[in-house]
């Protein structure tokens, strides 16, 4: 028996001396340490003979933070087993992770007199398991950040899994583990066919997939998906699909809105009046504000031009100091104001009027320009503030509205200031032709009985000198008329055209042919006023018996005659006013043609002729369909 102790004992010394756990023995009675293998060195950091020296050292070395626990399981009087992890501090100060676990040794009585020990160093596994939690941890961020959650299916079994945000985004409730078809029930009933075939089209042919959805969340909420599905296939089987689920709902109202802004502003039956209301109403549901204005700043004075509220507090008209206003700032600055707390973010502003006597809290507002000054505010503002600061693009979409008010005043002016000086050219006109045809006609009516009494060449000089002074006021109307704002296109036929005027011009032997068919669509008064000049500047030019043809281009017409033609050097002066190559032109007949081919947005040139005359080819023209 005795060689059979030894024998065991020898096994068991080979065994546990030479293993990488620690393997101890004690007597918890008399707390002894019985034995410890060599192990302990690796581990522990000192020699097996300073343990039993001193059996506390083992204690010692456990990290303080980990020490009050793992003493309370080493108490001798606690003869229980148990596992544990817990830290050791080494000599030279390394800190290890140990997984300690042991079991009572009772004798034949019944009475625990052993404690049987096994510690291993898990310092990599705990590592690793650190370097687990930190990715997870981290991806579980990035998921709430980006707002994205996650969930794989198994296509055998059905069985999903969920990231822990998805159940955040999609509000799912209860406790049971979702299946596949819980992935796609939770889409709105609209939506839900798409999801079903892309994720059908995916798990069948293995094809990825990007779509967007709506899903209802269990309160009821709608909230807009973008879903990613990416198969993986393994020998031309599908044994997994994974999808990223991206919240985008802000992005679409987002979308909803610059859609809106869009629609508005492009509205060609709304007043720029009725343009600013709808955006301002815009602005007030997108910014979440109880008000949103449109107002000029007049010096000291703050005038409120459009206002959009549910209160009475403020109507447009109103005025009030600038000073009051946190507007004054973004007067000053040129640049937009955004105040999410006044007293937060801008304390040094609490002192204004608008904090202290109406309790405007937040605030953000756009300049806006006139001829390059400062005009006014385009700005919303509440008498609650903000948590939250505002974002970046609420500042993008207050700063979009603002530049378009700008541009709309500018172009206001640009136009109306034109449409003032037409008007005032077209009264100056008349008033003028008809001041001198009063007593041009006195004087036509006097030079005839003048000739029944005498007759003589200063006579026909007086004469013609009436004629002339008749075609210049008749030009001067018609070139008063041009500069006004254009009719209503309509389909007009430029050979009817051309030969009404015809008529109407004293042609004599000349003759006129026309080539083309098509319609166009012009104002028609005007382009009468263009067919009168030319054929006139050919009967002037080309002689009594000249030849006027009216033909088809590709993307317009021409006028063409058999004159002497107009010499290169010449043809960009022709257009000028007052510009004549004969002793009694006016100059203004082809400057007239030239401003009715601008009104309309064609191109004119001048050109030679196929017999050497001129040639006047009007292009980028739209033909008429009708």
């Amino acid at each position: 028996m005795e060689d059979e102790l030894r024998e065991r004992e020898r096994r068991f010394r080979q065994m546990a001396e030479n293993i990488q756990e620690m393997v101890w023995m004690t007597d918890p009675t008399k707390g002894e340490v019985l034995y410890v293998n060599p192990a302990y060195e690796e581990i522990w950091g000192r020699s097996p003979d300073a343990l039993y020296e001193d059996p506390q050292s083992f204690a010692d070395a456990i990290h303080p933070e980990d020490r009050d626990r793992v003493e309370e399981i080493l108490d001798p009087q606690s003869t229980g087993s148990y596992e544990e992890e817990y830290r050791i501090v080494r000599p030279n100060g390394e800190t290890r992770w140990v997984y300690d676990r042991a079991v009572p040794v009772k004798n034949e009585a019944g009475e625990v007199y052993r404690t049987v020990g096994i510690a291993s160093d898990i310092t990599e596994r705990r590592e690793r398991e650190r370097e687990f939690d930190r990715v997870v941890e981290l991806l579980d961020h990035t998921e709430r950040v980006a707002d994205v959650g996650g969930w794989e299916v198994d296509p055998k079994t059905g069985d999903a899994f969920w990231s822990d945000h998805l159940f955040e985004l999609i509000g799912w409730e209860g406790d049971r583990a979702p299946s596949l078809e819980d992935v796609v029930d939770i889409y709105v009933e609209e939506d839900r066919p798409r999801v079903e075939a892309a994720v059908e089209n995916a798990l069948t042919h293995g094809e990825s997939f990007a779509i967007e959805a709506r899903l209802q969340r269990s309160n009821g909420e709608d909230r807009w998906m973008e879903i990613r599905g990416d198969p993986h296939v393994e020998n031309g089987e599908v044994t997994t699909l994974r999808e990223a689920v991206h919240d985008i709902t802000e992005r679409k109202q987002r979308e909803r809105a610059l859609h809106e802004l869009y629609d508005v502003t492009s509205d060609p039956d709304l007043s720029f009046d009725e343009k600013v209301q709808a955006l301002l109403r815009l602005g007030r549901r997108e910014l979440g504000t109880e008000y949103g204005t449109l107002s000029s700043i007049h010096d000291d004075e703050y005038v409120f031009e459009f206002v959009d509220t549910d209160r009475e507090t403020i109507q447009p008209g109103d005025v009030v100091p600038v000073s009051a206003t946190n507007c004054e700032l973004v007067a000053s600055t040129r640049q937009t104001v955004v105040i999410g707390d006044v007293e937060r973010d801008a304390p040094e502003e609490t002192g204004r009027a608008g904090f202290t006597e109406w309790g405007i809290s937040s605030y953000i507002g756009a300049p806006v320009f006139d001829t390059g000054d400062v005009y006014g505010t385009f700005c919303f503002y509440d008498t609650a503030a903000r948590a939250d600061r505002f974002t970046d693009w609420e500042e993008t979409l207050v700063d979009l509205m603002s530049n378009w008010v700008t541009v709309e005043l500018q172009r206001k002016r640009t136009t109306e200031q034109p449409r003032d000086q037409n008007e005032q050219l077209s009264q100056f006109a008349s008033i003028v032709s008809h001041d001198l045809r009063n007593p041009l006609n006195v004087a036509k009516g006097r030079l005839e009985l003048v000739r029944e009494e005498y007759d003589g060449e200063h006579i026909d000089a007086v004469r013609r000198s009436h004629e002339r002074m008749q075609d210049l006021i008749d030009d001067l109307l018609a070139l008063a008329r041009v500069g006004e704002q254009m009719g209503e296109l309509e389909r007009v036929n430029p050979a009817e055209v051309a030969s009404d005027c015809w008529r109407t011009v004293a042609t004599t032997e000349a003759t006129l042919r026309t080539a083309i068919s098509r319609s166009v669509r012009a104002d028609e008064s005007r382009f009468r006023q263009l067919f009168e000049n030319l054929i006139s500047n050919a009967i002037e030019h080309g002689g009594e018996d000249v030849t006027v043809t009216v033909g088809e281009l590709d993307d317009g017409f021409y006028v063409e005659d058999t004159g002497v033609g107009i010499p290169e050097e010449n043809r960009d002066s022709v257009f000028e006013p007052g510009y004549s190559t004969t002793r009694n032109g006016t100059g203004f007949g082809l400057h007239i043609v030239n401003q009715v081919v601008k009104a309309h947005g064609w191109d004119i040139r001048v050109t030679t002729g196929a017999r050497d005359g001129a040639r006047f080819e009007v292009t980028g023209v739209e033909f008429s369909s009708e």
